[in-house]
């Protein structure tokens, strides 16, 4: 359809109909198990740091997986 005032074509676009908004699903730690086990929800109390690029990371680890540079 052409706009005789304009000349220009008008396009006539489908807006999609409003959803009603959704209420967010309470969290629930048993919901949310990954194939690595259950959520951290708390900081780990044995961390310590990297000398390189002073990331928290845990003591059992001998590599750092922020910067990859050995402990």
């Amino acid at each position: 359809m052409i706009d005789n005032s304009t000349g220009i074509s008008q396009i006539f676009i489908n807006k999609p109909s409003m959803q009603p908004s959704q209420h967010p699903k309470e969290y629930n730690v048993e919901d949310n198990i990954t194939i690595f086990g259950r959520l951290q929800t708390k900081i780990d109390p044995n961390l310590k740091i990297c000398p390189h690029c002073n990331s928290k990371i845990k003591k059992i680890w001998s590599t750092c997986p922020i910067c990859g540079k050995d402990l």
